[in-house]
């Protein structure tokens, strides 16, 4: 009886610790998606891209469906394009950039134009 315990109880421990370093491990993973920020890119920038390269996206309101962007290389910070934007909803945000192009997603929705 005794050895049946002692073994139900290390599978137990054994099982306490993988979860645990599993999920570390997880959240270290989603944590690091993004690099550092480059001290020239604009705090409100958005990071659009994953673990091989992307961009930094800021934008401002620029009157009613206009929006203001401004496009900054991932590592080096350097202003990529910038330009005016037109969307369909004042309630925009940038989420991916790519060859002159910028998707914008609502803030409230996931749908993507």
């Amino acid at each position: 009886m005794k050895k049946y315990l002692l073994v139900v109880f290390a599978l137990s421990i054994g099982l306490v610790i993988g979860f645990v370093s599993r999920g570390i491990v997880s959240n270290s993973l989603v944590a690091n998606d993004s690099p550092v920020k480059p001290d020239k890119v604009p705090q409100n920038a958005i990071w659009s891209g994953g673990a091989d390269g992307g961009m930094w996206i800021s934008c401002e309101p620029h009157g009613l469906l206009e929006l203001k962007c401004k496009v900054f290389a991932d590592v080096t910070g350097v202003l990529v394009e910038e330009g005016i934007f037109v969307s369909e909803s004042s309630q925009m945000k940038p989420i991916f950039y790519s060859e002159g192009m910028i998707d914008l997603r609502t803030r409230y929705s996931k749908s993507v134009f």
